[in-house]
């Protein structure tokens, strides 16, 4: 940035209605600048990471450290992602928030599990709020984010090399089940899943 958008920008910082310091806004803007966020929506960006500092910040060590998670979500996240930098910022900040007051997984935790499903199951399909919901789950059910970001991505991908393996547990004719992977490969996912359980209870 030039001299006079640094002081265009310490202008505007120091008219947000906040506790924050200018000092600690400007190191906010500067993650924007670091992860690429355009000098157009900087003021956005500041504004956005500030509110999740205050809301989840302490559970990441503080709010630069919050900022940069959301950033990378916001960029595996193909289905919430646009031009409006802050909405999808607080729009992944609060669902951290709400599945953090809702159970017992915590928001770090499930940025890392996340962002580990989130770069394949994002490009097929699967929406920010659906993978955010399973590591919260995951979570819950003390499954390591390496563990299960690992196991979820291969049960995806699986789903689309081995069909017929799949289709006979969800109990879809093949043909069905390949259309439904290529409309809703999610809802390939949760009648596997409903598969599973009915054969597990069939053994029982």
């Amino acid at each position: 940035m030039t001299d006079d958008e640094v002081n265009d920008l310490n202008k505007t910082l120091k008219t947000f209605s906040t506790r924050t310091s200018t000092s600690a806004l400007r190191k906010l803007a500067a993650v924007g600048g670091q992860f690429g966020v355009a000098k157009s929506q900087i003021d956005e960006f500041t504004a956005a990471a500030d509110k999740i500092g205050v809301a989840i910040g302490d559970q990441f060590g503080g709010t630069e450290a919050a900022a940069q998670q959301t950033l990378l979500l916001r960029n595996i996240f193909r289905d919430i992602k646009s031009d409006a930098i802050d909405k999808d910022l607080l729009q992944i900040g609060n669902a951290l928030n709400v599945l953090e007051a809702d159970g017992a997984a915590t928001a770090p935790v499930m940025s890392d599990l996340s962002g580990r499903m989130g770069g394949v199951l994002s490009v097929m399909g699967v929406t920010a709020n659906k993978i955010l919901g399973t590591s919260a789950t995951l979570q819950e059910l003390n499954v390591t984010a390496e563990r299960g970001g690992t196991a979820v991505v291969d049960i995806f991908q699986r789903m689309t090399t081995e069909t017929a393996v799949f289709a006979k547990v969800a109990g879809l004719p093949l043909k069905e089940y390949e259309k439904l992977i290529r409309e809703d490969i999610w809802g390939a996912f949760m009648l596997y899943l409903k598969g599973i359980k009915e054969v597990s209870a069939d053994n029982i």
